[in-house]
């Protein structure tokens, strides 16, 4: 080969080299970047879990009142008829 074609191959090698160096800094940066959102992605999801824990006990808390007013409604229903019957035997 030919000395000039030698330098131009070198020369061609040594920017692969650079390029090459450049990838895996960049590499490097994303796997950092990565890591960085994965920590934070699961300090969200533990954020998250904490929230719907607490969502479920007061749905769970909502749903017993709601049956106890259901209760106290359907004793409240009762009384008219036993107070009609009361005033029915009262008031003959």
């Amino acid at each position: 080969m030919k000395e000039k074609d030698e330098n131009r191959l070198i020369e061609i090698m040594a920017e692969m080299l650079i390029k090459h160096d450049e990838m895996v800094a960049n590499q490097i940066q994303t796997n950092k970047e990565l890591v960085l959102l994965r920590n934070e992605f699961h300090s969200e999801i533990g954020s998250v879990k904490n929230e719907m824990s607490k969502l479920n006990l007061l749905s769970a808390e909502n749903n017993r009142a709601i049956m106890k007013l259901a209760n106290q409604m359907e004793q409240f229903l009762d009384l008219h008829p036993r107070v009609e019957k009361l005033e029915k035997a009262v008031f003959k």
